[in-house]
């Protein structure tokens, strides 16, 4: 339907918007004045008479009198010679207020093509037979939209005179009121709807037979939602027996299931055999959703004589189903010659809950192909039941080990409940992978309970066989910290096995890796002990202690043992502790390296050494690397240290850093050395007049704090006098962006904060500018006072911040802080003169490196 200005709108969303509009003026003045005012209204006119007629209709509908009175007024507009505008605004209002006596009125519209459609809105209202009686007597003077809309309100209506009405006019060359007076009759489907629409259906062709299925379809769903199902089967079925579309097929079929729910069994089997139809995939659908008892097993049982994707259907809507009865036709399946099908059939035995499953599965899953075995692993991890538990419990004991390793894995992934004996007998079994299988999920979900039983069975398996039993002790004994069964069990066993070595090195294996209050002084004593092999295991252990507690022990080895594998795995503990703690300062580092340098006997000790000081970015660290390259012996490991540790200086101590890599990318012996050196000089060329002596701080975070909050924490490098461990800050390592210190790349991670320093020498007192940038937030220090508070997230770029100091001839110092929210992670900064010219005069170094000199 058309409204006014030609745009389509329903009578139903019409009807919405007067129900709904807004009251907001009181009404002043009586309808003696506001009716004339109404009549004479035009479209520009002050809309304060509409506004008070609005609210006495508001008013009007609390009482009966008042409604009558109103709605006779609002009616006297529609016979006057009033304007279109008037006219349309009592129709709006007397939707609210209208009754039969307004009918009259409101008919005598119903041949304006402009003012029927808000007459009807009011008619469609009032609902009662004699507004209904005024629609049929206008009906045959109209045509058109109103045509169209009279005939839709009355099969709101639900009269049945619409039938009629509709079934002389869907046989009409008009598409537009065909395809209206066919939806009339949907609603309305009487017996006379019904059989006009059959008709209509069997007698049309191409897009006009497609139109009325359709419409047909609806009233059959119409007829369904009024309980008519014998009705609505008959329109179901006449549409399956005469298709137009695969569309109308495939929804022909759902209602005919609807109707007869599990009898439509037969059907649906036979449409599924349709191969690459609409129909098919809709059969599928509702073999999926269809209830019965029976379903499952009939289906099953026609598996057999089915082919190609109506069996792959077949297969899947069992295994959606989950019937149990359908079990034993699934398991024929997985013999089909057909891969397809036999992967489809295993898929769907795990939704059946069926024990009679397990022992084939296990089979494939041991033996099969490829895809069949990722199905039966899966299959036998989805069946229900603690028969399935059961079932896969006896494979322990009558299986072959293949079979038994597939049953223990898909136990441990079912979590099933008291398995633990049956586990330990496997895992002391004879087969050493039968064991280990079953030494994983002990490992994975095995109480301190079971931990002397493991621990039994890891003594008496051999000594290179014992690999995952140890794994198991140490991941239950670390979930059991506490436990009496955890690490003072261990112990005990330790100090019970004095004269088995092979025992005593696998249990102060295992106590190393557990660690804990005792395991230490174990190892400690260990080390001690007189047999070679115990004490090789609890060097190890120390050696690879996660605090540095032992860091005094593996010092005094280093230097007072005789024995080279025993000197140089201490050292390499040591010198891993030393290079692990970012708390600690380069120079703090670098002289702990230095205690053990003359333990260094073999050029393989030696290389030990380069490897841990290759961590130490130092100025220091990088002379004593540069001073060994002249060392035969040690020269390409020596070479690569001064690379890795002048990656870190270059930007701190350019100069010493390029002398250091310069005689090796001209002719170092190392070829890997050689390249690394050459781009690192490369990229140090690009650095411009951006900063790139800078010194950086540990990385920070707080609990509940994202980036946005530890903007404005103080952490210690903002405390005057807090111990900070700074080191150097690689630079040039973005080779795209030279100038940019990439915070992610030296810590890492989100919501956290890290501060960079650097000293600049100014040759005398003057103005200056810096231009920083930053991902993401970012604040300045200038000699100790803030000079800049940006809390933001955005991406890097250079000049993002300008900002003016004032620069004491000597050494200035200046602090950023650089936030982090998520992704990219760092800042850059320069210094021009105040005109933005690069500023002549200036010196830049690490403040480590001037300590002690005075800044101003």
């Amino acid at each position: 339907m058309m409204n006014k200005f030609n745009c389509p709108i329903t009578l139903a969303a019409c009807l919405v918007a007067c129900l709904v509009a807004p009251v907001v003026v009181r009404a002043q003045g009586g309808l003696g004045s506001l009716i004339p005012a109404l009549k004479s209204y035009r479209y520009g006119q002050s809309a304060a008479p509409l506004d008070a007629l609005t609210a006495l209709v508001s008013e009007a509908r609390a009482s009966a009198e008042k409604r009558r009175e109103t709605a006779r007024a609002l009616a006297s507009v529609l016979t006057s010679d009033a304007a279109f505008e008037a006219k349309q605004f009592a129709c709006r209002q007397l939707v609210f207020i209208a009754g039969d006596d307004e009918i009259p009125a409101l008919a005598g519209l119903l041949a304006d093509k402009e003012l029927a459609h808000y007459a009807m809105l009011a008619l469609a209202r009032i609902g009662s037979p004699a507004a209904a009686d005024a629609l049929v007597q206008a009906l045959p003077g109209t045509n058109g939209h109103t045509e169209i809309e009279i005939l839709d309100t009355l099969a709101d209506l639900q009269d049945r005179r619409a039938s009629a009405a509709a079934s002389e006019r869907i046989r009409t060359t008009d598409a537009e009121l065909r395809d209206a007076a066919a939806s009339v009759l949907a609603k309305i489907a009487d017996k006379q709807a019904i059989s006009a629409l059959r008709a209509a259906y069997m007698g049309a062709s191409g897009p006009a037979r497609e139109s009325f299925g359709h419409t047909l379809l609806a009233a059959a769903d119409n007829l369904l939602r009024r309980g008519d199902s014998q009705s609505a089967r008959s329109v179901f079925e006449l549409m399956d027996a005469n298709p137009v579309s695969p569309i109308l097929a495939a929804a022909a079929l759902r209602g005919i299931t609807a109707v007869q729910g599990e009898a439509a069994l037969p059907l649906l089997l036979r449409v599924l055999a349709e191969e690459g139809t609409r129909r098919q995939d809709a059969a599928a659908t509702l073999l999926r959703e269809l209830p019965g008892k029976t379903v499952g097993e009939r289906l099953g049982g026609s598996i057999g004589g089915m082919r190609g994707q109506a069996q792959l259907l077949a297969l899947g809507i069992l295994g959606a189903r989950g019937d149990a009865a359908a079990g034993p036709a699934v398991r024929a399946q997985f013999r089909s010659t057909d891969p397809k099908i036999r992967v489809a059939a295993i898929r769907a035995a795990g939704s059946l809950g069926d024990a009679a499953a397990v022992p084939p599965l296990l089979s494939i899953a041991a033996s099969g192909e490829s895809d069949e075995r990722a199905a039966a692993r899966d299959s036998l991890v989805r069946l229900r039941g603690a028969t399935a538990d059961r079932a896969l419990l006896a494979a322990l004991d009558t299986g072959t080990p293949p079979v038994k390793i597939q049953a223990i894995q898909a136990l441990g992934l079912r979590g099933a409940m008291g398995i633990g004996p049956k586990l330990l007998k496997a895992a002391g079994s004879g087969d050493a992978r039968v064991s280990a299988a079953a030494l994983r999920v002990l490992r994975d979900q095995g109480g301190v309970s079971l931990l002397p039983s493991i621990v039994d069975i890891m003594l008496a398996q051999p000594a290179d066989g014992r690999d995952a039993a140890i794994d198991a002790v140490v991941q239950i004994a670390r979930r059991n910290p506490d436990s009496p069964s955890g690490i003072p069990l261990l112990l005990n066993r330790f100090e019970q096995a004095k004269k088995k070595t092979e025992d005593r090195v696998s249990l102060i294996t295992a106590i190393g890796q557990v660690g804990g209050k005792g395991a230490i002084e174990a190892l400690r004593q260990a080390d001690a002990d007189g047999f070679p092999g115990v004490q090789l295991a609890a060097l190890s252990a120390l050696s690879e202690w996660p605090t540095e507690e032992p860091m005094g022990d593996l010092l005094r080895i280093a230097r007072t043992t005789q024995e080279p594998g025993r000197r140089g795995l201490a050292l390499r503990g040591y010198l891993r502790m030393v290079g692990n703690n970012e708390q600690r300062a380069p120079s703090e580092a670098f002289g702990m390296f230095m205690q053990v340098k003359s333990v260094a006997i073999r050029p393989e000790e030696m290389r030990i050494i380069l490897a841990g000081l290759a961590k130490i970015p130092s100025a220091e660290a990088l002379a004593y690397a540069k001073s060994l390259t002249a060392d035969p012996g040690v020269r390409s490991e020596a070479e690569l240290a001064v690379v890795e540790i002048g990656r870190a200086t270059l930007g701190a101590w350019p100069e010493k850093t390029r002398a250091a890599l310069a005689p090796i990318a001209r002719s170092g012996v190392n070829e890997d050395a050689r390249k690394r050196a050459e781009a690192l000089l490369a990229v140090a060329g690009k650095f411009g007049d951006f900063m790139v002596a800078w010194e950086v701080s540990p990385s920070y975070q707080r609990d509940g704090a994202d980036y946005i909050r530890l903007f404005d924490i103080a952490f210690p490098p903002e405390e005057p006098g807090a111990a900070v461990p700074w080191r150097p800050m690689p630079a040039g390592t973005a080779p795209d962006q030279p100038w940019f210190l990439d915070l992610l790349a030296l810590w890492g991670g989100e919501q956290r904060v890290a501060y960079v320093q650097t000293a600049v020498r100014v040759d005398r007192e003057r103005d200056l500018v810096l231009e920083m940038g930053s991902d993401d937030g970012l604040k300045a220090w200038w000699n100790g006072g803030v000079v800049l508070s940006h809390n933001v997230a955005r991406a890097v770029a250079p000049g993002q911040e300008k900002v003016k100091v004032h620069a004491k001839a000597g050494w200035n110092i200046l602090l950023l802080k650089v936030t982090q929210n998520n992704q990219g992670w760092g800042a850059c900064a320069r210094i021009t003169d105040p005109d933005g010219s690069p500023a002549k005069g200036l010196e830049f170094s690490v403040p480590s490196a001037i300590r002690g000199t005075k800044v101003e």
